[in-house]
C-alpha cells in the first residue's frame, strides 16, 4: 500500500510532538531525540535531558514538571531530595501554585541554535495550559551537547487580574513607602561626583512627600534623611511630619539651606531627629519636604531607626549604604526601613513575583557560597569598593539572599551551581530579579521579571532563564565548570568578537573628539598602532540620529575611505532607548560600522527590556550577524549586568579616564583588581577591558604615571582590548613599545580567546603579584600574563598555576624570547621573576 507523502510528513511530525493520547493517565508522550551527545528522552511520566555530561530528570505532575534528580555524568554523583513544599518547578505566585491543575498540551523538540545567538542544543518545549484560570505555560530547556549545564526558561500567559489571588501571595514586609507626591530623578553630572544614593533625588516643585506605613504606635522611632544642592540654586525648605489624616502637624524642621556643592563644595548632609509618637495612631505618618526658597522641594534618601535590636531584612540595592546607616544608628535603636528617593524600582517592587527553576539538592553537610557583581563601576573605583561580593556558609536554616548572580552548593569538592540569567548585580535588584532560597532540600531561583499587570492572554512573555552546572575538582573545576557554560551559552566567533578597539571619549574632550577631522587622524594613529575598530562616541549625531552636518559635509564618506585606506574597521555609539531601528539600519547602510556602543539604557521594566533587545536582535539579524554591541553597566540603573545579553555583543565594564571626574580616573591596581576579580567568575573576553595614556593621569589621583604605557596595555590584553582614549597623545616611545606588544598579542590572540582566563597569585592591592593563566582542556599549551606591581618589593615569587601539576612545562617569554623548562610537582607551584616593580611578563607555557 502506498502512503501519500502528506502522511508521511504528519508520522515524522507526531514522532517529535506530543500526541495527547496518554496525558490523562499522567504518562509524558512517547519522545526521543539526538544531537550528538545531547539526547531527550520520555519515560512513561518522566523526562530525562542529557548532554553527555550531565542529566536531569523531571516527573510530570498535575501542576507542571518537578525536578526529580539531576546528575553528573563524569563523577556518577546524582543530586535529589524529597521536593519538601515544592511540587512543581515553577510558580507564579498568586496565580500558579503546586495546587494548581494543569494540562499538557504539547512537548517537542528539535535542533536549534536561537537564529545563531547561542550554539547548537537540543531545544525541548513543553506547554501547559491551567484551564481554571485560564493562563498557560510554556517551559524551554536547552541541552547543550557536552556542557556542564542545561538551561531552562519559562514563558507565562494569562489574564492575571481576573484570577490572581492576594491570600496565596507571599508575604511581604509591612513597612513601605509610598511617593504621594513627587517624581523620580538622576542628575548625571551629580552621579559623576557623589554615590548614585546622592544624587537621585525625589523632587516636585512645591513639595516631596511620603506616606511611611508599618509602624508601631507603641514603640519609638527616628526618621533620617540626606539632601544637597548639587547646583548651588540656594535651596531653603521645611519638613514635616503628620498624621495619615494631617490632623496633627508637626514642622520638625524650619527653613533650613541645603548643603550648597557648587559654590561651598558641600557634598550633602544627613539629618535625624525623633519622630513624634502622637502621629502614629495607625501606624502610619506623612512626610513633607516643603520649598521655602529655590526652584524646588527635594530629597535625597529617607531612612527610620526603631528603638531596640529588631534585625529587619530591608529591600533595597543598596547593599553597601545599608550597612553604613546600621553602623551609624543612634545607641539603642536599629535600622527598620530605608529608601533612595531617586530610585524607580522601589522595595514593594523587590518582592518575587514567582519561581523559576527548583533543584532537589540535600544540603545536609554541605556549604552554600553567593557569589554575586556590582554595577555603577563610575563609583567603584576605591580601595574599599570592590567588583565582587562573596558569601559562604552552612545550611542550618532556611537562606534566602537576593543580592547574589548565583549560588554554589558544594561537598568536598563537588556540586551544583545555579546562576541567574538576569541584568542582576549586587547593588542592583532591577527587574524582579528575585532571590535564591536554599531550604533543606532544594535550591529555589525565584524572580521572573513579571509583574502581574503586564501578563495578558495574547502573548507569551518571557521570565528570566535559570542555569544548572554540576562540577568536580574543587574551586577550580567549579570555576571551569562554570565558565565552559557559560562559553557554550555565549560562544565567541573569532571573525566578529575578537578585536582590539579605541573609543573617542576617554580622553575627556567629550564630544569634540568625535569631529571628523579628529577621527581621521585616530584612524591614522591606530593604525599605526595595530588597532582593529576606531568607535565613534557621542557628538556625532543630530537629534534625529542622523549625521550632523557640520561636522561631517560630505557625510560618512571621508571617514569610509580613511577606514578602507587604513584598514581599522568603524564602530558607533547611541543612545540605546531612543535610537530607532532605522536609524541604526540607516548608519549600518552609509559606514557599515560593526560595534555599536549603546549607552543610557533605561530597564526598568520588562516592556523597555522587550522593545530593546527586540531591536537589537532585529538589527544585527538584518546586518547578518556581523554587528556587535558593546552594552554598559557604569551606573546604578537596571542595564544588562554581567550575565544577561551576551549573545548580543560584549560589556562595556568601567569608565576609566585621565583626568576628571575624579572617581573615574585611572588607577592600575584597581583596573588589575577589578579584571582579575571578573576573571573568577565569567568569561573575561566578553567584557571590554580599559586602557589609558598613563602620561596624561591626574597626578594628584592616580598614579599611573609610575608605570608604563606596555603596563597599561598588559593589563587590558586580558579581556577585550579597548583603548579608552585618542590614541595620537602617545608619546613617540610609548607608541613604539605598545605597537611591538600588541604584535606579539596579536599573533597569539586567536589561542587565547578559545581559552579560558583563570587568576593567579594575589588580589592586586598595587603591592603584590597577581596574574593571569589562559587554559584549556585538550590543549598543551597556554599563556600567562604576570604583573609584579608598583609597590612590590619581591623580584621573585611562587605562584600555584591552575591545571598543571606533575608535568614537565616549557615557559616562553613572548617579548624577550627567552625560553626555561621547569618540572611542575604535585602543588602546580612554579617559580617566576620580574626584575623591576610595575611590570609585567607575557609569556607562553607548553606542557607534556
Amino acid at each position: 500500500m502506498k502512503i501519500p507523502l502528506n502522511y508521511f510528513f504528519i508520522f515524522l511530525f507526531c514522532s517529535h510532538f506530543a500526541s495527547c493520547q496518554d496525558k490523562a493517565q499522567g504518562l509524558l508522550p512517547s519522545l526521543d531525540f539526538s544531537f550528538k551527545k545531547a539526547n531527550v528522552r520520555s519515560i512513561e511520566n518522566r523526562l530525562i535531558v542529557s548532554t553527555g555530561n550531565v542529566e536531569r530528570t523531571w516527573q510530570l505532575t498535575k501542576s507542571g514538571f518537578i525536578t526529580t534528580s539531576f546528575k553528573n555524568l563524569e563523577t556518577d554523583e546524582t543530586y535529589s531530595a524529597p521536593s519538601v513544599g515544592v511540587k512543581c518547578d515553577w510558580a507564579y505566585y498568586g496565580l500558579i501554585n503546586g495546587e494548581t491543575k494543569g494540562n499538557l498540551i504539547s512537548l517537542r523538540a528539535k535542533r536549534s541554535d536561537d537564529e545563531k545567538f547561542t550554539s547548537e542544543h537540543i531545544e525541548i518545549v513543553a506547554e501547559f495550559r491551567y484551564p481554571k484560570i485560564e493562563s498557560s505555560v510554556k517551559y524551554v530547556i536547552w541541552a547543550y551537547p557536552d556542557a556542564p549545564g542545561i538551561r531552562t526558561q519559562l514563558f507565562i500567559k494569562g489574564d492575571a487580574k481576573k484570577y490572581m489571588d492576594e491570600s496565596d501571595l507571599r508575604p511581604k514586609n509591612n513597612f513601605s513607602y509610598d511617593l504621594v507626591n513627587g517624581t523620580s530623578n538622576f542628575d548625571y553630572f551629580s552621579g559623576e561626583t557623589a554615590e548614585r544614593y546622592i544624587a537621585t533625588t525625589a523632587q516636585n516643585e512645591n513639595s516631596v512627600q511620603y506616606h511611611v506605613k508599618g509602624l508601631d504606635p507603641e514603640k519609638q522611632y527616628k526618621l533620617g534623611f540626606t539632601w544637597w544642592d548639587f547646583k548651588g540654586e540656594g535651596l531653603v525648605q521645611n519638613v514635616r511630619v503628620t498624621s495619615v489624616d494631617g490632623e496633627i502637624n508637626e514642622k520638625v524642621i524650619k527653613e533650613a539651606k541645603l548643603p550648597d556643592y557648587k559654590n561651598e563644595k558641600r557634598l550633602y548632609e544627613a539629618r535625624q531627629m525623633d519622630l513624634p509618637s502622637t502621629i502614629l495612631h495607625d501606624g502610619t505618618f506623612r512626610v513633607f519636604f516643603d520649598k521655602v526658597k529655590g526652584k524646588r522641594a527635594q530629597v535625597s534618601e529617607v531612612f527610620i531607626y526603631e528603638k531596640g535590636n529588631r534585625k529587619v531584612e530591608i529591600s533595597s540595592n543598596m547593599v553597601n549604604r545599608l550597612e553604613e546607616l546600621r553602623t551609624e544608628a543612634p545607641n539603642g535603636y536599629s535600622l527598620i526601613g530605608y529608601i533612595d528617593c531617586g530610585e524607580a524600582i522601589q522595595a514593594e517592587k523587590m518582592v518575587a513575583t514567582g519561581r523559576v527553576d527548583f533543584l532537589p539538592v540535600s544540603n545536609k553537610n554541605k556549604t552554600t557560597t553567593h557569589i554575586g557583581y556590582y554595577n555603577d563601576t563610575q563609583h567603584r573605583n576605591k580601595t574599599e569598593t570592590p567588583l565582587i561580593k562573596i558569601e559562604t556558609s552552612r545550611v542550618e536554616e532556611t537562606q534566602k539572599v537576593q543580592w547574589s548572580n548565583m549560588v554554589r552548593v558544594d561537598e568536598e569538592g563537588s556540586g551544583i551551581i545555579v546562576v541567574k540569567e538576569s541584568h542582576k548585580c549586587v547593588n542592583q535588584y532591577g527587574v524582579d530579579t528575585g532571590e535564591f532560597i536554599i531550604g533543606e532540600n532544594g535550591i529555589e531561583n525565584t524572580g521572573t521579571s513579571l509583574f502581574s499587570s503586564e501578563l495578558n492572554s495574547e502573548e507569551y512573555k518571557w521570565c528570566w532563564p535559570s542555569w544548572s552546572i554540576a562540577y568536580s575538582g574543587g574551586e577550580y573545576g567549579s570555576e571551569l565548570a562554570l565558565k565552559k557554560f557559560d562559553r557554550i551559552r555565549y560562544p565567541i566567533d573569532e571573525d566578529r568578537d575578537i578585536y582590539i578597539q579605541a573609543n573617542t571619549w576617554g580622553s575627556g574632550r567629550g564630544k569634540t573628539a568625535s569631529q571628523e577631522e579628529n577621527i581621521l587622524l585616530e584612524l591614522e594613529s591606530q593604525a599605526d598602532l595595530g588597532i582593529d575598530i576606531q568607535q565613534i562616541d557621542d557628538g556625532w549625531q543630530n537629534n534625529d540620529w542622523g549625521l550632523r552636518k557640520d561636522w561631517y559635509p560630505e557625510g560618512w564618506q571621508n571617514v569610509v575611505n580613511k577606514s578602507k585606506e587604513t584598514g581599522v574597521k568603524l564602530g558607533l555609539w547611541a543612545a540605546a532607548m531612543p535610537v530607532t531601528y532605522e536609524a541604526l539600519k540607516n548608519s549600518s547602510d552609509q559606514a557599515n560600522f560593526v560595534t555599536y556602543k549603546l549607552d543610557f539604557a533605561s530597564l526598568g521594566t520588562h516592556e523597555n527590556m522587550e522593545k530593546l533587545m527586540g531591536k537589537i536582535r532585529k538589527f544585527i539579524l538584518y546586518t547578518n550577524q556581523q554587528v556587535r554591541v558593546n552594552w554598559d553597566l557604569t551606573e546604578n540603573a537596571p542595564r544588562f549586568g554581567y550575565f544577561w545579553a551576551k549573545e548580543y555583543g560584549s560589556v562595556y565594564l568601567e569608565n576609566r579616564k585621565p583626568d576628571k571626574p575624579e572617581n573615574v580616573v585611572y588607577i592600575p591596581h584597581l583596573v588589575l583588581r577589578d579584571i582579575w576579580h571578573l576573571t573568577n567568575y565569567t568569561n573575561i573576553n566578553k567584557f571590554q577591558t580599559s586602557i589609558q595614556n598613563t602620561g596624561m593621569t591626574n597626578k594628584k589621583v592616580s598614579d599611573a604615571y609610575l608605570h608604563t604605557d606596555p603596563y597599561a596595555v598588559a593589563i587590558g590584553l586580558v579581556g577585550t582590548p579597548l583603548f579608552f582614549q585618542e590614541t595620537q597623545n602617545y608619546e613617540q616611545n610609548s607608541r613604539e613599545e605598545i605597537k611591538a606588544l600588541l604584535k606579539v598579542y596579536k599573533k597569539h590572540r586567536k589561542e587565547m580567546y578559545d581559552s579560558y582566563v583563570f587568576s593567579l597569585g594575589n588580589e592586586p592591592n598595587n603591592k603584590t603579584w597577581s596574574g593571569f593563566q589562559w587554559y584549556k582542556e585538550n590543549r598543551k599549551s597556554g599563556y600567562l600574563l604576570l604583573f609584579r606591581e608598583l609597590e612590590n618589593n619581591d623580584s621573585e615569587t611562587e605562584l600555584k598555576l591552575r591545571f598543571l601539576k606533575n608535568t614537565n612545562v616549557v615557559f616562553t617569554d613572548l617579548e624577550g624570547g627567552e625560553s626555561k623548562s621547569v618540572y611542575i610537582k604535585e602543588d602546580g607551584i612554579a617559580r617566576f621573576k620580574i626584575d623591576n616593580p610595575a611590570s609585567y611578563k607575557f609569556i607562553k607555557y607548553v606542557y607534556e
